[in-house]
């Protein structure tokens, strides 16, 4: 006698679990109806095996326990059905690009989302390799990508239409088993342009502050010119009188070149020399800090970092500023700013003689809405902003209490060692 019908799983377990998988409710309660019948049927035709007679009562009992049996598989595929269904309802309205990537960095699967940030919804990705549709900088594998919890910068999308660069958010998730991974592309060009706003909103309000200390500054000059422009009338010595007109008029001018420098929007390229950034932005906020604050400088490293001269002046700008406020609220004292130079990168430190961070505050500083500012003095984003730009050139952004009193932030910066010419930042 052959094996016993019921024995054979792959005769009803296995049509069973694919049919309600593939079919849904309907089919899956037919299929498990059926596979009852066919191992009743099967074991009165091949025996019951083993010695056993194939008897009603037998035949009843296996036909029920099968049946049983395959309800429970039929359960377990709709459920199986049900999460795929959520999972592709998902993944297709996300505005999040998700890529199933195999071992070979090839693209097995991609929702929409991929395709509208490509600009080509007929482009067929599936087989692609991966590095032919996404380009992350110094990010060399996905296990690299899933170890660093994700990387924020701008990233270049390759299609048919050419390559794009877009700033985004990308991260690699490996699955439990085997070794492919989800990776994730969120893309962050209407984020990165309300953060532009608030940069510019930053710097208009730090001129509004400047402003006060302009009007001081030029008032003196005017007087000059204008009490030797009277002079130049009536003296005969009018060479003299005008050398001094001369010299306060480039006073002026240089002032207002200053502010003008400081308010530009600066060039995006990746490198920008240091020394002449730190000089102007200390002239600058020396006009706008509060009364009672003294803000110095060191420079032990003045070359070039690879960065965007732009967003390292908007970071030291908030970092002066939160240093300042801290100060003057605490009657007053020194901030400094100080560069250190070492093998690979370079440290930026901002140091103040305030008060300090609350110790509840430091592990969640960095959070967005976070700040130790009044209600209606500050938003609470310029930290957080802070750091995501500087881990996206590959730097870092800390902040510790000092033991001798008072906070120090340490921002660190890749040295620029190849590439194009460092931005010039000017110095007056």
């Amino acid at each position: 006698m052959g094996p016993p019908s019921h024995l054979l799983w792959w005769v009803h377990v296995l049509p069973v679990a694919l049919l309600t998988f593939h079919g849904g409710r309907s089919i899956g309660w037919v299929a498990v109806s059926i596979s009852g019948l066919w191992v009743a049927v099967g074991e009165l035709l091949f025996g019951a095996g083993y010695g056993n007679p194939a008897t009603p009562q037998t035949v009843l009992l296996l036909a029920v326990a099968v049946t049983a049996t395959n309800a429970l598989v039929a359960w377990f595929a709709l459920y199986a059905r049900s999460l795929g269904r959520r999972y592709r309802i998902l993944t297709e309205n996300l505005t999040m690009g998700v890529l199933l990537v195999d071992g070979s960095a090839r693209i097995l699967s991609a929702n929409p989302a991929v395709r509208e940030m490509l600009g080509d919804e007929a482009m067929e990705l599936r087989g692609l390799p991966l590095a032919d549709v996404l380009s992350v900088p110094r990010v060399k594998t996905l296990d690299d990508l899933a170890a660093l919890g994700g990387w924020t910068g701008e990233i270049r999308l390759r299609s048919q239409g050419g390559d794009r660069p877009i700033p985004a958010f990308v991260a690699a998730i490996p699955e439990p088993e085997g070794d492919r991974h989800q990776v994730l592309v969120l893309d962050r060009s209407l984020e990165v342009a309300r953060e532009r706003e608030l940069e510019r909103q930053g710097k208009l309000a730090a001129l509004g502050e400047a402003l006060a200390g302009v009007a001081h500054e030029l008032n003196n000059p005017l007087t000059a010119i204008l009490a030797h422009a009277e002079l130049g009338a009536t003296c005969q010595e009018d060479a003299e009188v005008l050398d001094v007109v001369r010299e306060q008029a480039e006073r002026m001018h240089d002032l207002i070149r200053e502010l003008l420098g400081f308010s530009r929007d600066e060039s995006s390229g990746e490198k920008v020399e240091l020394g002449p950034l730190v000089e102007r932005l200390v002239r600058v906020q020396r006009m706008a800090i509060p009364t009672g604050v003294t803000l110095e400088h060191s420079l032990e490293y003045e070359g070039p970092v690879q960065a965007t001269a732009a967003k390292v002046e908007q970071i030291l700008l908030n970092l002066v500023s939160n240093a300042s406020y801290e100060v003057a609220r605490d009657g007053g004292g020194r901030v400094r700013l100080i560069t250190r130079g070492g093998e690979d990168d370079v440290r930026i430190m901002v140091v103040d003689e305030g008060p300090g961070i609350p110790e509840e505050l430091l592990p969640t500083l960095f959070e967005p809405f976070v700040t130790t500012k009044a209600e209606g003095e500050g938003t609470g984003l310029g930290l957080a902003i802070a750091r995501r730009l500087a881990r996206g050139w590959g730097g870092t952004l800390r902040a510790e209490n000092r033991p001798e009193g008072g906070a120090r932030f340490t921002l660190t910066l890749p040295i620029a060692t190849d590439g194009p010419e460092p931005v010039a930042t000017p110095t007056h």
